[in-house]
């Protein structure tokens, strides 16, 4: 049922940049595209990038914040901690989930045996998330 890891086809993803340089760089981009929109009074014309607004739209044009403070270097940091911040607490989450079911065999083979049945045909019928959230170890 379960494959070594060198094996799984689930670990062949795209590749993407997703390097911190490279998402600081986009957030730099944005912002900087903002602060010139803004000093071009532009902002109600189009609120919007992608289709969606974005919090840092909101900060530069309507959150009131002095103007010190919305420089492209401040909020270009302001970035950086929401990036780390989000990726850092899901990999430390993973960690100690990873930790605890190899550390603890019971749990783990409880883990295995729910497993079992919904993942017998998976990569071609993946269970739904409802499947997995009805396990009982998820409830306790």
């Amino acid at each position: 049922m379960f494959q070594r890891l060198e094996e799984c086809e689930c670990l062949s993803w795209p590749t993407y940049d997703l390097s911190v340089s490279h998402g600081v760089q986009t957030a730099q981009s944005h912002i900087k595209e903002l602060i010139e929109e803004k000093a071009q009074h532009t902002a109600k014309a189009n609120t919007t990038i992608g289709g969606r607004p974005t919090l840092f739209r909101y900060m530069v044009h309507e959150s009131g914040l002095p103007e010190a403070d919305l420089t492209t270097e401040r909020l270009t940091k302001e970035a950086q901690i929401l990036l780390g911040a989000g990726s850092v607490s899901t990999a430390r989450t993973l960690y100690f989930i990873i930790f605890y079911l190899l550390t603890n065999s019971l749990m783990r083979k409880q883990l295995e045996d729910e497993l079992e049945g919904v993942m017998s045909d998976w990569p071609k019928n993946p269970p739904s998330w409802a499947q997995l959230e009805s396990f009982p170890i998820c409830r306790q």
